[in-house]
């Protein structure tokens, strides 16, 4: 595959550059800053325009996170509300649906040498909003929440930051995503690029054939 070179960038971002500057050229595709390549059935998304070696924000938005969770010796769960777990977003624990709505209101009573004081062999939710959930003495377990995930990702020397997704949460045409304070969109709005371009010592490279 044929390489041609695009010049070096600044130090700035692009969009604070007049458009007769020499020397500064957009990584785009078809005029988009933001495209995708997909190879060996995994999306790769690049963010071109951006100041070198900056943190972009990307937040995938209503993305399933997993958490271990452990019983005590009495066997319950107590899940709290947190940022990074939000009871709004509780899915399941340990492959079972939990509904949150449906679940009766209990008081956690006190575990006493393995044995609680009152007995509770079905999952409930206290007064103050806990969720518990009943299964195996010191055992951990998976519990699955729905929330938006922010992570940085670093523009390279070129002024292009890329991210990708994992094999626990793929990138896939229906996953919203936000871009720095862009819209929402979804992956599969973005437009798909045939190749990438390529960073070296900070001088930017494209495929022949590749717009820009």
């Amino acid at each position: 595959m044929k390489l041609r070179k695009i010049a070096a960038l600044t130090g700035l971002a692009l969009s604070t550059l007049p458009a007769f500057v020499s020397g500064a050229s957009a990584q785009t595709y078809n005029g988009n800053s933001i495209f995708k390549v997909e190879r060996n059935g995994q999306t790769t998304v690049y963010i071109g325009e951006q100041t070198p070696n900056a943190d972009v924000p990307v937040t995938l938005i209503g993305a399933d996170r997993t958490r271990r969770v452990s019983a005590n010796a009495c066997g319950l769960i107590t899940l709290r509300d947190s940022s990074t777990a939000p009871l709004s977003g509780l899915k399941s624990v340990d492959g079972s649906t939990i509904n949150i709505a449906t679940l009766p209101t209990r008081l956690i009573p006190r575990c006493v040498d393995g044995v609680l004081e009152e007995a509770r062999t079905a999952d409930f939710k206290t007064g103050a909003g806990d969720v518990v959930i009943v299964k195996t003495p010191n055992t951990s377990y998976e519990a699955i929440f729905t929330a938006d995930a922010t992570r940085n990702v670093r523009a390279n020397a070129c002024g292009f930051a890329t991210f990708r997704g994992s094999t626990t949460a793929p990138l896939l045409n229906t996953t919203q995503v936000r871009i720095g304070t862009g819209a929402d969109t979804t992956i599969g709005a973005i437009t798909s690029a045939m190749n990438e371009p390529l960073c070296r010592s900070g001088v930017m490279f494209v495929p022949e054939g590749m717009n820009h």
